[in-house]
C-alpha cells in the first residue's frame, strides 16, 4: 500500500489484517506529526518504507519548477541531514531517496553509517 496521509489510513490498515508494508510521505518538515500513525503500524508488524524524504528540500518539485535542470544549492546541503532524519527512527524500514548523479548516490550512502546529529537538526530547521 501507498499513501500521502499516514494519519487517515493507518487504523484502516490494521484493521485490514493482511497488510506487510506501506510506503508513505515522510520527511523532517513533517516533525513528529507522524509518529503515532508509525508505531501503530510497526506495532502491527507492518513494515514500513518512507518516500519523498528530500522533497521538502529542493528535490523534484524545485527542479520541475526551475524547468529542469540543476537542483537549488541547499537541495544537495539538506539531502543528507534530510534523509538521517528519516533514518533516525528505527521504525523505518527503508526509504526511497532520489538520485540523480553519484553525488547523490555517494550522500544516501553515507547516510546509511552516519548518525543525525544536532547540526543536522540546526541545518534543517535553518533552511
Amino acid at each position: 500500500m501507498s499513501t500521502h496521509d499516514l494519519n487517515l489510513m493507518a487504523d484502516h490498515f490494521v484493521k485490514a489484517g493482511n497488510i506487510d508494508a506501506v510506503t508513505f510521505t515522510y520527511n523532517s518538515r513533517m516533525g513528529k506529526g507522524r509518529d503515532e500513525a508509525i508505531a501503530k503500524l510497526s506495532k502491527a508488524g507492518i513494515g514500513l518504507t518512507a518516500m519523498k524524504v528530500m522533497a521538502a528540500y529542493g528535490g523534484g518539485a524545485a527542479q520541475n519548477a526551475q524547468g529542469g535542470g540543476e537542483p537549488p544549492p541547499t537541495a544537495l546541503d539538506n539531502a543528507l541531514p534530510a534523509l538521517k532524519w528519516v533514518l533516525r527512527n528505527p521504525m523505518v524500514a527503508t526509504t526511497i531517496p532520489g538520485v540523480r548523479d553519484m553525488e547523490m548516490l555517494e550522500l544516501n550512502i553515507r547516510a546509511l553509517s552516519e548518525k543525525f546529529t544536532a547540526g543536522d537538526e540546526t541545518r534543517l530547521s535553518g533552511s
